[in-house]
């Protein structure tokens, strides 16, 4: 599923909040008009919401939706379809697709660029390099991204990791990281703050990180030196009796 996604979805920093409004079928059953809670994850197409068991009575896969998103940037309207209901610890996620046009094809963009302005959101995103499949990790590694992370990593299909836009990580995406090399996953293209913490932690880098390499003219100790010998003058012959 990971690696038919074709947009990348970031999971946000700041609290991002979703109205859900089901339709009637939907509140007769569950008796609510609005269902409200946390955005796993969003993208410019779509997001995963996590809302309480009870309040999932009556949705149902494929059904027609619409609501609204709730940032510091003010709230904005969607409609769109259900695409999955998964059990999760605490609740069900929610996953909802949004309806596109040939005139908007990324309804949630504004939303996202504004999301990916926060320090802490972060997001992985699969690109292909050829044959081979690639793992960009994007603004901040961590714990919510583990799922999808170790997923791919103990898939056996990735080539590399590039943290080229990596701009972070809590103590959990470090361990990932950890886990990856261990997996002989290559981590290339690591710098700043990133790249110090996987030395500090002696995580290896990849075949494509340029390495800290020994001086060309390392410093060499030298042997020290012997004393010199002194020239004592020999004694004076013996004069003959």
């Amino acid at each position: 599923m990971l690696e038919r996604r074709q947009q990348t979805r970031f999971h946000p920093g700041a609290t991002l909040q979703a109205t859900l409004l089901p339709d009637t079928a939907a509140v007769m059953e569950n008796g609510h008009t609005e269902l409200r809670g946390r955005v796993e994850d969003v993208s410019c197409r779509g997001f995963k919401v996590q809302l309480p068991e009870a309040l999932c009575r009556g949705l149902k896969q494929g059904q027609n939706i619409k609501g609204e998103l709730h940032s510091e940037g003010g709230n904005r309207s969607w409609s769109g379809s259900i695409t999955h209901l998964n059990p999760r610890s605490g609740g069900i996620s929610v996953g909802i697709a949004l309806e596109t046009r040939y005139d908007n094809p990324a309804p949630l963009k504004e939303t996202v660029e504004q999301v990916i302005q926060d320090p802490k959101t972060g997001g992985i995103s699969l690109r292909r390099q050829g044959d081979e499949l690639q793992l960009d990790v994007i603004g901040h590694l961590s714990l919510p991204l583990s799922r999808d992370f170790l997923h791919l990593v103990r898939g056996g299909s990735l080539a590399a990791i590039d943290l080229n836009q990596c701009k972070g990580m809590d103590s959990a995406g470090l361990g990932m990281l950890c886990i990856a090399a261990d997996a002989r996953i290559p981590l290339i293209n690591a710098h700043g703050v990133v790249k110090d913490l996987l030395e500090v932690a002696r995580i290896p880098l990849g075949k494509d990180q340029p390495h800290h390499q020994a001086s060309a003219n390392p410093i060499r100790l030298n042997k020290p030196a012997k004393p010199k010998e002194r020239n004592t003058p020999s004694a004076a012959p013996a004069l003959k009796q």
